[in-house]
């Protein structure tokens, strides 16, 4: 049964790796966001710009990361609090060491999947889930968004997103598919 797994491994990984070398140069952006302005419920305004800048058959990669003064010990706090309670029936994304890198992920609908992360989106998609527990109003957001069109195939951007979860090692979230 495993007496060819070695070989057919090899294979796969070599047509990986010369189809990673087919993949256009992405466009890049970022956008911030200060918590202060998404705490009570307000929806952060950077997603019209986010649902301005995608396009059709277009692959997302993004990271969530946290700028200025940050108390890591505190968003850890009150992250496992909110975890724990199951606040209002949201699904929240593992906690790992503690980083400013918040998440890494990739996406075929980018708004969708901030407005998840920040706690706009559907309850049961496993997320940060920010406006529902972060109540730190000093902090700020930074999102890093590379945009690939058109969209390399789900494997090849499986595999981007785990080597920049290596590289980055979120504080949240998790490597490779569910």
């Amino acid at each position: 049964m495993f007496e060819n797994l070695s070989r057919l491994t090899n294979e796969r990984l070599m047509k990986l790796s010369k189809d990673m070398l087919t993949v256009n140069k992405p466009e890049e952006t970022r956008w911030y966001v200060m918590n202060v302005d998404i705490i009570g419920g307000n929806k952060p305004e950077f997603l019209d710009r986010v649902y301005e800048w995608e396009a059709v058959n277009t692959a997302y990669l993004y990271i969530i990361c946290v700028t200025g003064e940050v108390d890591l010990d505190e968003i850890e706090r009150l992250y496992s609090l909110a975890k724990a309670k199951k606040h209002d029936g949201r699904a929240y994304a593992r906690l790992n060491n503690k980083s400013p890198t918040l998440y890494v992920g990739s996406s075929r609908s980018l708004k969708k999947r901030l407005k998840e992360h920040f706690g706009f989106g559907a309850r049961g998609t496993s997320s940060l889930q920010i406006s529902h527990w972060c109540n730190i109003s000093t902090l700020s957001f930074e999102i890093h968004c590379a945009k690939y069109q058109p969209s390399p195939g789900a494997e090849i951007i499986q595999e981007m997103e785990d080597t920049m979860w290596l590289k980055k090692r979120p504080m949240f979230g998790r490597r490779g598919r569910r």
